[in-house]
Formats: structure tokens, sequence, C-alpha cells
């Protein structure tokens, strides 16, 4: 009978986290950017976001691909990717059951914090890689605890090709894999690099950079600056996310406390350490909570892994019920599902909320477009309908669904750089919002395209000829290509001194 109520506790948080990842499923504006490059992909364009110019803007190659998968099925993007999404995240919730089985009422109490987690339950879907390398995570976890070396080694190899900075949390545990020489550890460290270097050798090749343009873009400002954006990260996504914090909190004082009594403590402890002082220098991210997951599913690890299974002696089914009634209670006083009568009875503020040194609740704001049950138009989306610059590419503050609605042949630049690699080799200047860098930029600097055009500026110029072999060259394996790819690697961000420069708030002009 205990059994029996354990298991019950456990499949009931389990639901309502599936449920509540449901009743939160949106999509991101940023996610639209991978839509547009996959649709062009199956456009014959190939992985790009303008058609001729082979520039990545993803920085998750095998969400990429899932998602082109996906679509060649004749599934859609938007909203289909929001179903895509939940079921990968109910494969990794599958996989964290299997895992700790053993420790039913444990997982029940870890379930409840997720929960209340924003941060996991908001990035289920997002149509970003969240809920793929959720389930990877889990499905190395269960791989070594059930004595699986194949099935973790595997997930933990995709961790980092899914995106590259989930190295920081696969290494502890590719450490922790049970083998018996040296020669079987490096094996496994070599199978744990081989996915995301046969990836960074195939994007030299074909984009140009080992790097996403994105990534060049994001992690062009100084450090101390980023440190600062990323403290500040660190501090707003904890506070205002109950159930992260007690993921992260309690999951840092129970591995230090029991740091020798189980391997994955251990390797979640590390795990959950490198990946706080990772956001701290990356300088987080625009989305509040997104850079959190990974410390937020080591916490839940390190939880699991940890604190023995409680003894509670009751077997009454009103307690099961009970514990359902209470999580659908919190869940209908939270009010930020996208189920019309809550949009109704608990309407969010048409604002983008309160800003954390330039992070933010950003499904707040795109939840009546881009929710599961919006009930309005993408295309009323207010910056969607804005007109075009009238420039040959189009230029635009918006990448995401503004980009996604015009025609593929359409060619499209930002001013954040997250497609235009000329921009993301300038130096941004202090102040922006993560991953939002504000550059000043040469007049016309989109021109750099036309061999003709010149710059009268001799850094800019020698820029422009080695990103148009690079990016646009149709000779792949050119012996000047590769020349011009070396250069642009070794190239330190060209600093452009003359603007002016204003400020209003957190905002800059």
């Amino acid at each position: 009978m205990q059994k029996r109520f354990d298991r019950g506790a456990a499949l009931v948080a389990l639901a309502a986290v599936m449920t509540m990842a449901v009743l939160r499923a949106w999509h991101c504006d940023d996610a639209f950017i991978s839509f547009r490059a996959v649709e062009q992909l199956w456009l014959g364009h190939g992985p790009v976001f303008n058609a001729g110019e082979r520039v990545q803007v993803f920085t998750h190659p095998l969400w990429f691909l899932v998602l082109a998968a996906w679509s060649g099925l004749g599934a859609s993007l938007h909203p289909g990717a929001m179903v895509l999404g939940l079921l990968v995240f109910a494969a990794g919730l599958l996989a964290l059951y299997v895992a700790f089985r053993d420790r039913l009422l444990t997982l029940a109490v870890v379930l409840a914090a997720m929960f209340f987690s924003r941060t996991v339950v908001d990035y289920a879907t997002s149509g970003l890689e969240t809920p793929l390398g959720f389930a990877l995570a889990m499905a190395a976890v269960a791989g070594l605890r059930t004595g699986r070396r194949g099935l973790a080694v595997t997930a933990l190899a995709l961790l980092p090709l899914n995106r590259l900075d989930l190295v920081l949390w696969a290494l502890p545990f590719a450490m922790v894999v049970p083998v018996v020489t040296w020669r079987g550890r490096l094996v496994v460290l070599a199978a744990l690099a081989a996915p995301a270097a046969a990836w960074a050798l195939f994007s030299t090749l074909y984009y140009g950079s080992p790097l996403p343009n994105t990534a060049l873009a994001k992690l062009s400002g100084d450090t101390i600056g980023r440190l600062d954006q990323g403290l500040s990260y660190l501090a707003a996504s904890l506070l205002t996310d109950p159930g992260t914090l007690a993921l992260v909190a309690f999951g840092v004082a129970v591995g230090i406390a029991r740091w020798r009594s189980d391997r994955l403590v251990r390797a979640g402890t590390v795990a959950l350490l490198l990946s706080l002082v990772y956001v701290a220098w990356a300088g987080g991210d625009f989305m509040l909570g997104r850079f959190m997951l990974p410390a937020a599913w080591a916490g839940l690890v390190v939880l699991l892994a940890g604190v023995p299974a409680p003894r509670i002696y009751a077997t009454d089914r009103r307690w099961l019920a009970a514990l359902a009634a209470l999580l659908a209670l919190a869940q209908l006083v939270s009010g930020h599902s996208t189920l019309r009568l809550q949009v109704v009875a608990f309407p969010q503020p048409d604002s983008w909320g309160r800003n954390y040194h330039g992070a933010l609740d950003e499904r707040r704001f795109y939840l009546p477009w881009m929710g599961l049950f919006a009930r309005t138009p993408l295309r009323d989306l207010p910056f969607v309908s804005s007109a075009p610059a009238p420039t040959d590419p189009e230029l635009t503050w918006a990448m995401g669904a503004h980009a996604y609605l015009r025609p593929r042949d359409h060619a499209i630049v930002d001013h954040f750089a997250l497609a235009e690699p000329f921009l993301a080799r300038i130096r941004p200047l202090p102040g922006g919002r993560p991953g939002h860098g504000f550059r000043p930029v040469a007049e016309s600097f989109w021109r750099w395209r036309d061999p003709a055009h010149v710059f009268g500026d001799a850094r800019l110029d020698a820029l422009a000829h080695d990103l148009r072999l690079a990016h646009r060259s149709p000779d792949l394996l050119s012996w000047e290509r590769g020349a011009a790819i070396l250069r642009l690697l070794r190239e330190r961000r060209i600093a452009i001194d003359a603007i002016h420069v204003s400020r209003e708030g957190e905002w800059m002009n």
C-alpha cells in the first residue's frame, strides 16, 4: 500500500508539471529565426537566414535538425513546434521518472518545485532547444542510474550538439560514467566531443565560422560589462522564480553536505556551479530565467540522488486528491496560462513588465500573439506590421516574427547583428541589453556585400572583402576563401568611436 501511495504522489506531481507546461506553452520571437532557416533549407537555399548568404543564425544544430525533420513530415512550425516541444519535454519527464523510480516521494517533492519553477515550465516549449536539452540531460541521468552506459554516453554527447555551452553540464557527468581504465575514460571524452566537433568542422567549411553568428554578436562585449549583466541576471532570475531558487539553492546545499554519498551528487554539484559561473561570464540573457535551466536541471539531479526518500505513512487516496487540488489551485491563482478563461480573469499587462538590467519576462509580452491558445493573429504583433526600411537588404530591429512573415527571397539584416556578420565584428558600446548590443555603424554598412562599395576605412574594407569570401563565395574549398576564414578567426573586434550616445533609463539611443 505504501508503495502504491508513493507512486501515486509522483504521478500526480508529474501530471501537474506536464499540465503547467501545456497551459504555459508559447513561442518566443527568437524561435522564428530558426523557423525561417528551416524553411529556407526545404526551399533549397540551405540552412541559412537569407538566400545566397551562408550565415549560421541558430545556436542549436541538433534542435535545428529536429525542427527540419518535423517540418519535412508536413507539420507546422508555428504553432506546431509547441506540440513538438511538449512531446520532447514529456519524454524528459519520463526519463526522470525511470531514473528515480526507487525514490518516488523525493521525486514528488522535486516535481513540486519544478511545478513552481517558471523557468522549467516556460521553456518546456518556447520554440528553442530547451526541451530537447532537458530530455537529453534526463536520459543521460537515467542511463547512469540504470547501468545503461551506452545511453548515458550518447545523450551526453548530443548535449553540446544541441547547444555548445551545455558541454559544461555534460562534462562532469561524463567523468562519472563507469569505466575500468583511463583509456576508457578518454574514449568517453572523445565520444562527448565528437558530434560538436563534427558540426564545428562543417560550420567552418560551409558557414565560414566554427561559431554561429549569434555567438559572435553576443560575446563581443567587454568582460567586466558582461559580468555586471550576468550577475544581475542571476540575481533577478532566482529572486523572481521561487521554484528555480529552491532547486538551485537546495541543490548547492545538498551537494556540499552529501558530496561523498553518490557520484551523481558530485557530478550534479559541479555541473550546477559551472552553469552559474558560465551565466555570469556570458552576461546572462535577455530572456529572464532561460540561462538558468542547466543549473535547475543539475539541482534536481543532486536533490534526487542525495536526499533519501522520506517516510510518510499515508495510504489514504484523499492525500493524493488534496495534492492534486493544491497544485491546481496554485496554477489557477498564478494566472499565467494561455487559456482564454485566465486571460480574462487575470489579464496580463500590455507591457514588457519589470526590466532587470535588460532582462525581462518575454513570455509575458508575447503571450497574446504566440501562446498555444492565443487568439490574436501573429500578423497583428505591433512591430511585425511595420513598414520595411528603404534599404536592400531590409534593415530592421526585429529578426523573429517580423522576418519570418517576409518572403523567403527577401533579404533582411538587423541592427543587433544576429544575422549580420559585418556588424557582429564591430565592438558594441557598453550598456546594451544582453544579446542586443548597440553598435556604432558605418554609413550604409549593409553595402559590404557589394564588391564595388568602398567604406574609406582600410579596416572595414578588408573586413568586407573577407566576409564576401567566407559567406558569399560559391567556391567553398578555394585557398583564397580558406585564408579569409583564418583572418576572420584571428581578427579582433573593430572599434568605432565616433558616435553620439544618449541614455534613457535602461535604454540607449
